[in-house]
């Protein structure tokens, strides 16, 4: 019976020792559990949150065939059916 308070106290020494060196691992694993756990509660009751998936809306480009840039529609000159951009409208000879 000795033996084993003996064993367990060697024990709780250990466990001490490493609380000790590590107290700011443990802190800092704590906190960011709290904040993990918040963070779920938030979501979880967030009554806005939008669960659906929805494709955003952007913006529509077109590709210069004579540079490959992608410009808007008002920055291009179509002619005879070619996008060109405004950098390539000098040079290229339309």
């Amino acid at each position: 019976m000795r033996e084993v308070i003996v064993i367990l106290i060697v024990i709780a020494v250990l466990i001490a020792l490493t609380v000790i060196k590590y107290r700011r691992q443990i802190v800092t694993l704590i906190g960011f559990y709290k904040q993990v756990q918040a963070i779920r509660s938030g979501l979880k009751n967030d009554p806005g949150r939008s669960t659906t998936n929805r494709p955003l809306d952007g913006i529509q480009l077109v590709k210069c065939e004579h540079c490959g840039k992608w410009v808007l529609p008002n920055q291009s000159t179509t002619s005879t059916g070619k996008v060109i951009c405004s950098d390539c409208v000098s040079i290229v000879k339309v």
